[in-house]
């Protein structure tokens, strides 16, 4: 769980998802139409998440992610490193710029990236 907020894999069936608005189009249009779920059926690696305000209470928002090998940012070197990748990432427009009260000064989304 991250800190404050309740947290577990999305499934395409979510009737949140038809209404999800973060008020910015493309957002929206990715999560309401499922196309992380067709990433992810054919064979990627990209996981999507739904962030609650409480166990089974309110999606505060959704997250497509997934790990990589990237090379590291100096080019002389070979190494690689797994990193993180944030795909897409909404914030439900009746949490935005709220206060998670599990949180003590941190707003919904401040609770999600941590």
């Amino acid at each position: 769980m991250a800190q404050g907020i309740f947290v577990e894999r999305a499934e395409p069936y979510d009737p949140f998802l038809d209404i999800f608005c973060s008020g910015q189009a493309r957002v929206d249009q990715y999560f309401r139409t499922r196309e992380w779920f067709a990433e992810q059926s054919k064979g990627g690696s990209l996981t999507t998440y739904v962030f609650r305000a409480a166990e089974a209470g309110a999606v505060v928002g959704y997250a497509a992610v997934s790990c990589r090998n990237q090379p590291h940012p100096d080019d002389a070197s070979d190494s690689k490193a797994k990193v993180l990748v944030i795909s897409m990432l909404g914030i439900d427009q009746a949490f935005q710029g709220q206060t998670n009260p599990f949180a003590a000064g941190q707003s919904y989304a401040g609770s999600i990236m941590v």
